[in-house]
């Protein structure tokens, strides 16, 4: 288990936010890079490759022992504020999005926003 200040902290979120794709693991992420700071949560180098981004989330496929494991990043340092595309935090849950007028737009169960 990580602990609350080190720069990973394991976050509950079942699918992608941006893409709806079921997710392996989930991590906030003290960072605005993905890849850094260096940790096994993101693979190896040239063993991982991007599958969607918006904001501060990132998700991304990690060869590991030879499957393709889906993994999601939320950076930290990565600010998400107005006119930012996906305007929540990992704690929202369950997350859903909806597409209107060309953004992403957070909803809350029942549709509050």
């Amino acid at each position: 288990m990580i602990k609350q200040n080190e720069p990973f902290r394991q976050i509950q979120v079942q699918t992608c936010p941006v893409c709806g794709h079921k997710i392996n693991l989930a991590m906030k992420v003290n960072s605005d890079t993905p890849g850094q700071p260096s940790h096994m949560f993101w693979g190896f180098p040239g063993s991982r490759r991007r599958v969607c981004q918006a904001g501060a989330w990132f998700h991304f496929i990690a060869d590991v022992d030879g499957e393709d494991v889906h993994r999601l990043a939320y950076l930290m340092k990565k600010a998400v504020g107005p006119g930012d595309p996906v305007q929540m935090t990992p704690d929202i849950s369950p997350v859903q999005l909806t597409l209107g007028g060309g953004l992403l737009i957070p909803q809350r169960p029942g549709g509050a926003r």
